[in-house]
């Protein structure tokens, strides 16, 4: 029987893909953008190639090349590589979206990890919100809805200001709850302090070059978002006495990361 979950992943030498592998209700295509000749990942995914560029880049380019088989799924999650969340986290995200029909959805971000966006840190007591922007970093969409934003995408634009520009279109084509941010789900972005070889993305391009990139594209092609202007429309509550403690256990994990970087800072210690 064929699976009707797929996730797909671009990455780099520092990824923790392998933690997502094993049998379940998803496929795992990756896609390599590195360097090295033998990669381990190659044969623990269900669907390999390589081709350097960041994520939606080389979705861009499974779709062009692979669309009959990218069909056969309902959900897809692109995701980053480095993300830190468990296989049965990610089986559960799947259950979520298909129980409440989300056109597009996150796991929210232990405090731990990047917070680029305050809407989507996790929230307590909190089974999902919806909103009007999801991050690109984790994101699970229904297939139909992906497609028909990826007919308007260009591999010109990579990662930045994507996210806004998916949000608005599926928000106004499928409307105000048809994006969500999963609160009883959470997921961890390490900052770049956290990896060995810091940021991946540095490697494709700066910071700079992918916001200059994505002003000049939305100039040219008139694209209309809600930047910065972040909404939550409806929240669903949870209770859970596991959940909140393992709340309890994130913030006292956070203040102690804060305390040691302050403490290393402090004596001059780089690593």
């Amino acid at each position: 029987m064929k699976k009707k979950n797929l996730l797909f992943t671009s990455f780099g030498d520092q990824s923790v893909i392998s933690s997502w592998c094993g049998n379940g209700s998803f496929d795992i295509w990756a896609c390599y953008y590195g360097d090295e000749e033998n990669i381990k990942e190659e044969s623990m995914v269900d669907f390999f190639f390589r081709k350097k560029g960041g994520k939606l880049q080389n979705f861009d380019y499974a779709i062009k090349n692979y669309s009959q088989k990218l069909m056969e799924y309902d959900s897809i999650l692109l995701a980053d590589d480095d993300i830190i969340i468990s296989r049965s986290e990610i089986e559960s995200l799947f259950e979520i979206r298909n129980r409440y029909a989300f056109k597009a959805m996150q796991p929210a971000f232990d405090l731990r990890g990047k917070i680029s966006h305050p809407p989507t840190k996790v929230k307590l007591f909190s089974h999902y919100r919806t909103t009007n922007f999801i991050e690109i970093t984790f994101v699970l969409f229904e297939k139909n809805a992906l497609f028909e934003f990826m007919k308007y995408y260009r591999p010109e634009v990579n990662c930045w200001g994507v996210d806004w520009w998916f949000s608005y279109f599926i928000r106004n084509k499928y409307g105000d709850n048809s994006l969500a941010i999963v609160d009883s789900i959470k997921c961890l972005n390490p900052h770049d302090a956290m990896k060995k070889n810091g940021s991946e993305i540095a490697k494709l391009a700066s910071l700079k070059s992918l916001a200059e990139n994505w002003a000049r594209f939305q100039e040219k092609n008139n694209i209309v978002t809600d930047y910065k202007n972040y909404k939550i429309y409806h929240s669903v509550a949870k209770y859970d006495f596991i959940q909140t403690m393992k709340y309890i256990e994130m913030v006292f994990g956070f203040y102690l990361f804060r305390a040691k970087n302050m403490f290393k800072k402090f004596l001059g210690i780089n690593q």
